[in-house]
Order: C-alpha cells, then sequence, then structure tokens
C-alpha cells in the first residue's frame, strides 16, 4: 500500500515509534471491527470488559453531549465511533446498538481539516453503504 499525503506533508516522515501513547494502532479495517465487537457489550461476542467500564467510558461529556471518553457518541441512534487521520491516512469505525460494526481506512487525507469534508463524506458514504444491505439492521 502506498501512502499519499497532501499539501507537502510526508506520511514516510513521520516519527511511528512516538505515535504509541496516542494511537498509531497498526490494524486492519477487520481488526478494528473486531476490536469494536469485543469491547461492544453485545453478548455474541462477548464483551472484554465489564458493563459499568462500557457505561463509563461512553457517557458523554459535560462540555461535548457527542463525545464520551475516546468514542463519538450519538444520542440519536446510539452508535458508537471513532476516527483517526495522519499524514497519508484517514479511518473510521462505527460500532450500532443493533450489533453491527464497520470500518474503513483511506490512503490519504485532507489536511486543511478547517475546510475538510473528507470525514463526513467518508462517514456518509459508509452509512450508505451498510443501509443498503437490509440484512446488516444497522
Amino acid at each position: 500500500m502506498k501512502y499519499y499525503g497532501q499539501n507537502g506533508e510526508d506520511p514516510y516522515g513521520m516519527n511511528v515509534t512516538r505515535m504509541d501513547s496516542h494511537g498509531g494502532w497498526i490494524a486492519s479495517p477487520a481488526d478494528v471491527v473486531q476490536f469494536a465487537m469485543h469491547v461492544g457489550g453485545f453478548a455474541n461476542p462477548a464483551s472484554i470488559i465489564k458493563p459499568e467500564t462500557i457505561a463509563l467510558m461512553t457517557v458523554p461529556s459535560i462540555a461535548n453531549p457527542r463525545y464520551a471518553k475516546g468514542w463519538a457518541v450519538n444520542p440519536v441512534n446510539g452508535s458508537w465511533s471513532h476516527t483517526g487521520s495522519l499524514p497519508g491516512t484517514k479511518t473510521n469505525m462505527v460500532r450500532v446498538k443493533s450489533g453491527f460494526c464497520w470500518a474503513a481506512f483511506a490512503n490519504s487525507r485532507d489536511t486543511i481539516i478547517s475546510k475538510s469534508f473528507m470525514h463526513r463524506d467518508l462517514d456518509q458514504l459508509l452509512w450508505s453503504m451498510v443501509r443498503r444491505v437490509k440484512a446488516w439492521r444497522a
């Protein structure tokens, strides 16, 4: 896989060994979905964390009612999500209350974050794809 930087950023120039404290996971979309399934509080597969911990990590903050402890939370549909962005990458992972999870990774990103629509567009594309398959019940 080749990673594409934008606006002069070099996705290969980043010191990845410094990323362990705030992300920088090395995983495939399937790996991220497995993680989300095992911390999602579902009966099958069994969660690796306690229900009290799940409740704690998904309570929105007072400052931002759409963000909890590491998760974007949607009080309307009960979904949790997390995104990521590094030079040459953009990621999106969603877990919905029906028990369905998905993830997608891109090998580029928009570097003008304040004017970026890439996150929104990727999220809308994934929701659109998921809703087209009725058996997924998202």
